[in-house]
């Protein structure tokens, strides 16, 4: 978090975006980076919840958060109810409340559990190096992965800044719906990978790789269908977003272009924590760098700058990475089952 805060305005002034975008960006990024430690307070919470197969309470958890945050957004955004109108501001005023509403709830369940003493909630761990060397070679391989492909898609909106405010703009309502989508996928990832680490803990193959093999099915059946509602109603969907025949245009096009990588993009996320679950941890940190880091940012900036194809420049890198990520993982995984 200190080295966004230090660093942030630097490199916005420096990305090539126009100044007008770098000085409305810098208040929203202050505030959403300061938000980043109450927000992993969350995620190491909800889920240890999840590993103990409770996903239940962090769903409420987080409907409670994101309602939260709807109602922070449509007082501050516009300025309702003689608030001042913060525009994009207000919106990381309203990701940072929420984040605090959720890390509250969350760690607020965990302390008034049941059985929360007898899981140990209060108790001091005792020390265990071995375990502890496992734990963080396991965070450390999934939070770089997790760099590597955030950072490559921030990457993305830097290149959508240098074509321009209705670039970015239009780029921004696709990223929206796409992330909205891939939330699904990211869900059933994390169920997939507590089948299998539980598979994988008690040596049984045939277990995990069913337990695979239904996590990957059920997240392409859900690709096709999302697929299905997006690519028809791309126009409504981003008419739901703005009025600005511009930005709606173009952000239509851009939708129904990015429908080509919402199946490999969610079969990858899933096939990267089923590696991860059983305890293959470098392939899929190097994957998601080869894939984000080393083809999709150099191929956007190539198609969307050099050879000016714009939005569907970036879409393009976009779902090329997507393929390649998902590919190599699923050939990964694939490979390994036939070994066991």
């Amino acid at each position: 978090m200190s080295m966004l805060l230090i660093c942030g305005p630097a490199v916005l002034r420096f990305s090539g975006i126009s100044q007008a975008l770098s000085n409305g960006a810098r208040g929203p990024m202050i505030i959403l980076a300061s938000s980043l430690p109450i927000y992993c307070l969350s995620v190491a919470a909800g889920s240890w919840m999840e590993g103990l197969g409770r996903p239940r309470p962090v769903m409420v958890c987080m409907g409670v958060a994101n309602l939260v945050n709807l109602v922070v957004n449509l007082v501050l955004v516009p300025g309702a109810f003689g608030a001042p109108a913060l525009g994009a501001q207000g919106a990381a005023c309203a990701t940072f409340a929420s984040r605090v509403v959720l890390t509250l709830a969350i760690l607020a369940y965990v302390a008034r559990m049941r059985d929360a003493r007898a899981l140990g909630v209060f108790d001091k761990p005792d020390l265990d190096p071995a375990r502890e060397t496992e734990q963080r070679r396991i965070g450390y391989g999934n939070g770089a992965s997790s760099f590597f492909e955030m950072g490559a898609f921030t990457a993305m909106t830097f290149i959508a800044g240098v074509l321009g405010a209705l670039t970015v703009a239009a780029y921004t309502v696709v990223l929206n719906v796409v992330s909205f989508v891939f939330m699904v996928p990211l869900g059933l990832a994390t169920a997939t990978a507590v089948m299998v680490g539980r598979a994988y803990g008690a040596r049984q193959p045939a277990a995990l790789n069913r337990a695979a093999f239904v996590g990957l099915s059920v997240t392409a059946l859900f690709g096709l269908l999302a697929v299905a509602v997006v690519w028809p109603d791309a126009r409504l969907i981003a008419l739901g977003y703005t009025t600005n025949r511009a930005t709606v245009a173009m952000a239509a096009a851009g939708m129904a272009l990015a429908c080509l990588f919402l199946i490999p993009d969610a079969l990858q996320v899933v096939a990267a924590q089923c590696l991860r679950a059983r305890g293959d941890i470098v392939v899929p940190t190097f994957t998601h760098l080869a894939s984000y880091m080393l083809v999709m940012v150099p191929l956007a900036w190539f198609l969307a700058i050099r050879l000016n194809w714009g939005i569907s420049g970036i879409v393009t890198a976009i779902t090329a990475a997507s393929f390649l990520s998902a590919g190599l993982l699923i050939g990964r995984f694939r490979m390994l089952a036939r070994r066991d």
